[in-house]
């Protein structure tokens, strides 16, 4: 995994933003996000994180491709917390509940 961390930016890590989204990702120490202006959690590890941030509608991945050797074992771990000011739900399984507009498919 390249700067999974944040700490170097978003260096190594690819960001895919569906047409017409409203919001991107962006690299933060916490306080108050970037777009919005809501508070949110300072870093719990290191300087850094990145947040999705946006005024509306919107679909927004951020992701990292790795190369994985057969017949070993391997361990992910992550920190993630969801915090949203919109009529979305999201559980400690990472799964939601709310009001979503069906996104545009090709």
């Amino acid at each position: 995994m390249n700067n999974g961390s944040f700490e170097n930016g978003i260096t190594g890590w690819t960001v895919i933003s569906e047409s017409g989204s409203d919001g991107n990702f962006y690299i933060t120490t916490g306080g108050t996000s970037p777009i919005s202006g809501f508070q949110i959690d300072l870093a719990t590890q290191g300087n850094q994180y990145i947040v999705s941030d946006q005024n509306g509608q919107g679909s927004i991945v951020l992701y990292q491709d790795i190369t994985l050797s057969p017949g070993f074992t391997y361990s992910l771990s992550f920190d993630y917390f969801a915090q949203s000011y919109a009529p979305l739900n999201v559980t400690s399984d990472m799964s939601w509940t709310g009001d979503l507009i069906e996104p545009h498919r090709t």
